[in-house]
């Protein structure tokens, strides 16, 4: 996975793209499908979407962390039908982070490859906490990347044979 990396005083931005062997609109619906985090994301302990959303929009609450630190953050998430998927931080007074964005874009390389792109930008409440997630951050793009990839290959089957012809 390549990717890149800043601490900007403003926060943690994170980014990387992978090239991975099936179409995009696969892809896009398996980053879609936020309720199923949990059976396979690491670290991703409970996933939520809460009532009142459409195909497009949605909220959902997650939570995320290991041991001791985690948090449940409300997210809103914008999805553009297999281009983009779009989740930004609903604030919430008194929370551990202060704001975090992510992105999912994907394009079609090959009939059968697409590369994601991937990143994130956050900032926790406390400059310390920033700097200890921050550190951390390389190696949780690459398990996360990995984390989907693993799970397409696991859905691939059932996703072609359901598809109409």
């Amino acid at each position: 996975m390549k990717h890149e990396s800043a601490d900007r005083a403003l926060g943690i931005y994170k980014r990387g793209s992978r090239e991975i062997g099936f179409p995009k609109e696969f892809l896009f619906t398996l980053v879609k499908d936020v309720s199923s985090y949990p059976e396979f994301v690491p670290k991703c302990h409970k996933a939520l979407i809460r009532e009142g959303g459409d195909d497009h929009s949605f909220c959902a609450d997650l939570t995320l962390g290991s041991g001791l630190f985690q948090v449940t953050y409300p997210s809103q998430v914008v999805c553009v039908q297999g281009e983009s998927i779009r989740s930004t931080l609903i604030f919430e007074s008194g929370g551990i982070l202060e704001f975090l964005n992510s992105q999912w874009r994907f394009i079609q390389k090959t009939p059968d490859i697409t590369v994601v792109h991937f990143e994130v930008h956050f900032k926790l409440q406390s400059a310390l906490l920033t700097g200890l997630v921050g550190c951390k951050m390389d190696g949780l793009m690459v398990t996360m990347m990995d984390a989907f990839e693993n799970r397409a290959q696991k859905l691939w089957c059932q996703y072609e044979k359901d598809q109409p012809l």
